[in-house]
């Protein structure tokens, strides 16, 4: 939700802060992985954990 109000209403004022705006959880289970362990598993690549749940692993 407040990814796209960020989107619309400040997307100069928020990259200027260094905010991805491009940053998001595509998967709905992001938060249960994450608290289990998924953001730092080395069993998946780097690149597919930061596809699936950049934004709460802060992988960008």
């Amino acid at each position: 939700m407040y990814q796209q109000l960020m989107k619309d209403n400040c997307r100069e004022s928020c990259r200027d802060a260094g905010y991805n705006l491009n940053c998001v959880n595509t998967h709905p289970n992001c938060v249960y992985w994450a608290a289990n362990g998924y953001c730092d598993n080395l069993f998946y690549p780097e690149q597919t954990r930061r596809d699936t749940c950049g934004l709460i692993c802060h992988l960008c």
